[in-house]
C-alpha cells in the first residue's frame, strides 16, 4: 500500500519547463549572436543552472554567476505566472484525504523551491519540500528515513530520468 506519493515540481505539478528554457534565452538576450550556442548547450545539458551558464560563458568576457543570478531573478517572478498541471489540486486533495503523506522533490535549489511551491499550492500543502541539483535520490532517502517507510510503500511523481533513477 503507498503511504507517500513524491511529487517533482517543474512539468509535474506546474506546466513551467518551457519557462525555465525560455529563461536562459532571456537572460541572453542582448547576445542574440549567442542564442545557437545556448541552444547547443541546452541540447545536452552539463549539469544545473551554474553548470550551463559556465559553459555558455566559457571563453567569454561575461562572467557566468552574473547570468545565474539574472537567470534566477527572472524565474522567480515568472514561476508564479505559471498553470497548475490539470488536476494536481484535486489528486493531492484525495492523497490528504486518504492521508497518504506528500512531498516535493525537485532539482530547483530550495531556497527557491519553496516560495514558488507555496505560491501556487499554499504553505501546508506537503509534509516537506526539498531541492538540489543531483540532490533527489538523497531528498528521497531522507523521506523514507523520515517516514519511517519501507520503499514499496512510496510512490515517485514526475517527468523527468532523475525522478526515475531516484525511485530506481
Amino acid at each position: 500500500m503507498i503511504r507517500c506519493v513524491v511529487f517533482d515540481f517543474d512539468g509535474t505539478l506546474i506546466l513551467s519547463n518551457e519557462l525555465k528554457r525560455q529563461g536562459f534565452f532571456e537572460v541572453i538576450d542582448p547576445l542574440p549572436a549567442m542564442a545557437a550556442r545556448m541552444t547547443n548547450i541546452l541540447d545536452d545539458p552539463p549539469g544545473d543552472r551554474d553548470a550551463i551558464f559556465a559553459a555558455f560563458a566559457d571563453g567569454l568576457p561575461d562572467d557566468a554567476s552574473l547570468l545565474v543570478k539574472a537567470y534566477t531573478q527572472w524565474i522567480t517572478e515568472q514561476i508564479p505566472e505559471c498553470s497548475r498541471r490539470a488536476g494536481a489540486l484535486e489528486i493531492l486533495s484525495e492523497l490528504d484525504t486518504a492521508g497518504v503523506r506528500t512531498y516535493v522533490n525537485s532539482a530547483t535549489p530550495t531556497t527557491h523551491l519553496i516560495p514558488a511551491v507555496e505560491s501556487h499550492f499554499g504553505c501546508d500543502q506537503f509534509a516537506g519540500v526539498l531541492g538540489g541539483h543531483g540532490a533527489k535520490t538523497r531528498n528521497l532517502r531522507a523521506i523514507l528515513a523520515d517516514e519511517h517507510l519501507d520503499p514499496a510503500h512510496i510512490a515517485v511523481v514526475g517527468d523527468g530520468i532523475d525522478d526515475y533513477e531516484s525511485a530506481a
